[in-house]
């Protein structure tokens, strides 16, 4: 081969490392703590968690946490019924399709899913992109909340350490 075309190839192979190892690097992660799971952007090894679904939240194997409205009142998980969460401002939303849920409220970067009169899961999402507040979530005894995203500390001060970690790619 000529010293031209090993200058190509070499070239070729170093950007095509390049576009790898940009590419290969994780950009997602997701985390599970029993009935908590979590979905995070990683950015350069920094997780930024956007997404947050809590299965179950009103049964005693749930976490302690609490939430705080963009206005200032505080809902304890324990007191998250349908009328509660109507009092406070939550607004239903029409399912338009196929699902196991009854109803669900929504509001702030928040949904409440319910079968029947039981709350099934809560699912709070950034909404920090499209303007508005969103619904801080901190542990039971109300001190510090936090609005998504969150840092893996602050995810870690009111969940605990995740059981489970994985991270990934989203394309």
């Amino acid at each position: 081969m000529t010293t031209h075309l090993h200058r190509i190839l070499a070239g070729g192979l170093c950007l095509l490392g390049l576009f790898l190892n940009g590419c290969v690097s994780p950009n997602h992660r997701y985390a599970e703590m029993g009935p908590v799971s979590a979905r995070a952007h990683l950015r350069k090894g920094l997780a930024s968690y956007y997404n947050i679904e809590i299965q179950r939240p009103t049964d005693a194997s749930a976490p302690l946490f609490s939430l705080r409205l963009p206005d200032g009142p505080i809902l304890r998980r324990t007191s998250l019924s349908y009328d509660a969460l109507k009092r406070a401002g939550f607004s239903d939303h029409k399912l338009d399709y196929q699902t196991q849920y009854s109803h669900e409220l929504i509001g702030h970067g928040v949904s409440f899913r319910f079968s029947s009169d039981t709350l099934m899961v809560v699912q709070l999402s950034d909404v920090s992109r499209i303007g508005g507040g969103g619904v801080g979530i901190g542990r039971d005894e109300g001190k510090h909340f936090y609005v998504l995203p969150l840092t893996q500390e602050e995810f870690e001060s009111v969940f605990g350490r995740p059981n489970k970690t994985s991270d990934g790619h989203f394309w």
